[in-house]
């Protein structure tokens, strides 16, 4: 049973995390999970304002260089930059419309 399964279950998820799991390992998956959660607010208030923005987790790559371009210390961590702006609705990458899946393909409903 995998972490999701288990949530669907109602049961723990922290039984189902890989063995053996340090208590420093759980804190740090918490850290980012409080990290997402902050993003989420904060682009659906950017959302709110007018603006448009796009999370971008890949800067993990080139994070030596950014905090050094930036001057960041080196006990903080980068973890995701936020692109932030206004959208371009006349742009043409702006208006491709990918095909979705059905919800219920991915999504579970409890009555």
């Amino acid at each position: 049973m995998d972490v999701f399964a288990a949530m669907r279950a109602r049961q723990s998820a922290r039984a189902y995390l890989p063995k053996p799991v340090a208590r420093a390992d759980i804190e740090d998956i918490f850290k980012y999970l409080d990290v997402g959660l902050g993003v989420s607010y904060l682009l659906l208030a950017a959302h709110a304002k007018g603006l448009a923005t796009c999370p971008i987790g890949l800067v993990t790559a080139y994070a030596h260089d950014i905090a050094e371009a930036l001057d960041i210390p080196a006990n903080k961590e980068i973890i995701l930059s936020i692109a932030l702006g206004y959208a371009d609705p006349q742009s043409p990458i702006n208006r491709f419309i990918t095909e979705r899946e059905n919800l219920d393909v991915f999504c579970f409903w409890y009555e």
